[in-house]
Order: C-alpha cells, then structure tokens, then sequence
C-alpha cells in the first residue's frame, strides 16, 4: 500500500498526482492507494508501518526519526510549493504582523527553515 493525500482536498495529495502524472505511473500506483486527510496523517501511516512507503513534504519527513527518504520528485515534476505571507487588510496588530515579516526576511528565520528542508527563496 502506499500512502496518499486526497487529491480533492489535500495540496500534498494534488502535488502527489502531478508528480505520479509525470513519470506515468499514476493509475499503477492508485490502484495501491490508501488516501489520507493530511500530510501527517500520510506520515504517521509510513512511521508505524500501516502502508509500505507514502508521499509528504520532505520538510516533514525530516521531522521523524522512523522515516527513510528514499526518493525525491524529479525538479519541474510538479508546481513549486510555496507557502506565502501577507498582513490582512483589516488587521488589528499591522505593525507586529510586519515585525514578524521583517524577521522571516532575516538570516536567522532562512538558517532555521532551512534547517528543517525548506529552500528560502
């Protein structure tokens, strides 16, 4: 069994569809899908060995102990993910909201994300 995001609720799950779509196995590799409601659903069935292998954010597989990454998407596989930020308009605490913009522009908010797999940009 392999562990899956739903597609139609899940982005881990839509990105795990374009990347199957891309290296044309995604019929063989649902016919062997368990779906989940999030990524660390997905990851917790890898950890406790409910399925054989699953697909999640590398960012959290490097949160476990109990996971082996043996593959990763091949680049241009499927869309970048990118996790944006924005201050909402009609926010009571702008000026700590920026703050806390500032800071994820630092040095040190890049070291810690990518400490944990991310690639800031």
């Amino acid at each position: 069994m392999v562990g899956l995001g739903e597609p139609g609720s899940v982005p881990v799950g839509q990105y795990s569809e374009e990347i199957l779509t891309s290296l044309d196995i995604l019929d063989q590799v649902k016919a062997k899908a368990n779906y989940g409601s999030d990524v660390r659903t997905v990851l917790s069935w890898v950890e406790e060995s409910a399925v054989d292998c699953g697909i999640v954010y590398a960012t959290d597989a490097y949160t476990s102990d109990k996971v082996k990454i043996v593959c990763e998407a091949p680049e241009g596989s499927c869309a970048r993910v990118i996790y944006p930020m924005g201050i909402v308009k009609a926010s009571e605490k702008k000026d700590a909201a920026a703050q806390f913009l500032e800071f994820l522009k630092s040095s040190e908010a890049a070291e810690k994300f990518e400490s944990y797999g991310f690639t800031v940009l």
